[in-house]
């Protein structure tokens, strides 16, 4: 993967930002680590960071890691793709999240 894919905003930021309780930004974002899809890199202290490139690319961070989410984006997006021929899809999306 070249380069990163991440979010450093404090819990408080997104939960504001989305408009959803910190609670459940912290349930989603343990549910994703816990199918694999992304990873926390925050620091000692829970402290989340970031820091840019010249060319704006994010070259360190520390939060959480979007990386194995689109790593993982061709399987989903082929899945998503033939929703509409096989009512199954989101059984079979479930088990490619829990791989």
């Amino acid at each position: 993967m070249s380069g990163l894919c991440a979010v450093w905003e404090a819990v408080a930021t997104q939960s504001a930002d989305l408009g959803f309780n910190v609670r459940r930004i912290t349930r989603i974002a343990s549910r994703l680590e816990t199918r694999g899809l992304l990873l926390r890199t925050a620091c000692k202290g829970g402290r989340r960071f970031g820091r840019r490139g010249g060319d704006g690319r994010i070259i360190v961070a520390g939060g959480i890691n979007l990386g194995p989410m689109v790593e993982q984006a061709g399987d989903l997006m082929r899945l998503i793709q033939h929703q509409a021929q096989d009512p199954n899809v989101y059984a079979m999306i479930g088990n490619v999240l829990t791989m």
